[in-house]
């Protein structure tokens, strides 16, 4: 490759050119194609962690600050694909005001965003597996549906169910979006840890839910917020989550389940277990308080 460089003129950095190896550090990323992972380095961790940790205790920043702290957001989501979702806003935040030195509050949803990664980061090992690069690769699928009697999902030969408590009719009219994404949820919260390192496709026949997983956002409170704990789930089980439209034709074992029909769940997934896996009992502890944090699921304050 030397040779063949220098024949044509292409100027080489001799610091930069390494003997052929299977880790290498590339734009800052570690690559270990033999553990196919991706790394933060170290040094660049800790002082993410240190930075975040400073902005969180101050009510406003300058743009500029905001604006490195975005940037070491963004290297760290090359490694942390659920992360990306928590980097849009703030950098939308910074671009509110003109000047690098000007100021800008942190509101509410900012130091959420910031708060994800404060979470996050210390339970980090720095090393995510190193996934597919396309993001129509598949490696597990699984489908979830929500009716107004409860909800359920279907992975394999595996599957859960739950009716809605008493206590979720204090929430006049609930949102079926909202309804829809609980499984998603708790599906993860169950089964994550067997997806590490896979991109997971999830079905719905939920359109909302489609957009609001695909765009890491909702303008609806209580949605976002489940979202956060969705995202950071997955992103402590070391899968990445990915959702398409299904009609609800198409998704009859799931729907059997959401409205607790077992029968015609059996007829449609034969090869199902006898038993549904336990559903964890913090689900039931969120949803009589559906407006808090549903830490009782996921076992972390966001």
């Amino acid at each position: 490759m030397h040779e063949v460089c220098n024949l044509l003129r292409v100027p080489l950095a001799a610091d930069k050119s390494v003997a052929p190896t299977t880790s290498l550090t590339l734009l800052g990323v570690l690559i270990d194609t033999q553990a196919m992972t991706v790394a933060l380095p170290p040094d660049k961790l800790r002082a993410l962690r240190d930075s975040l940790g400073t902005l969180l205790t101050r009510r406003k920043c300058t743009k500029r600050e905001l604006l490195s702290i975005v940037g070491r957001l963004v290297h760290a989501a090359k490694c942390v694909p659920p992360g990306r979702a928590f980097t849009r806003r703030l950098l939308e935040l910074a671009c509110s005001v003109t000047g690098p030195l000007h100021r800008v509050r942190l509101t509410a949803p900012a130091r959420a965003d910031l708060r994800w990664w404060t979470e996050y980061l210390p339970r980090w090992s720095g090393t995510f597996p190193l996934l597919h690069p396309d993001d129509r690769a598949t490696d597990a699928v699984f489908h979830t549906d929500s009716s107004r009697w409860g909800t359920g999902a279907c992975f394999g030969d595996r599957w859960w169910y739950a009716a809605w408590p008493e206590d979720i009719t204090r929430i006049t009219t609930p949102s079926m979006t909202w309804l829809e994404l609980i499984p998603l949820l708790v599906s993860v919260v169950m089964w994550g840890d067997l997806w590490a390192g896979q991109r997971v496709r999830i079905f719905s026949d939920n359109m909302g839910v489609v957009g609001c997983v695909s765009r890491g956002w909702s303008g609806d409170h209580r949605i976002m917020t489940l979202l956060r704990h969705l995202l950071f789930v997955s992103a402590c089980q070391k899968c990445v989550l990915a959702v398409s439209y299904v009609p609800t034709a198409a998704n009859g074992a799931a729907d059997s389940l959401s409205r607790g029909d077992l029968r015609r769940f059996r007829h449609l997934n034969p090869a199902a277990r006898r038993e549904a896996d336990q559903v964890p009992t913090g689900l039931h502890r969120y949803l009589r308080a559906p407006d808090a944090d549903p830490a009782p699921l996921t076992g972390v304050i966001l």
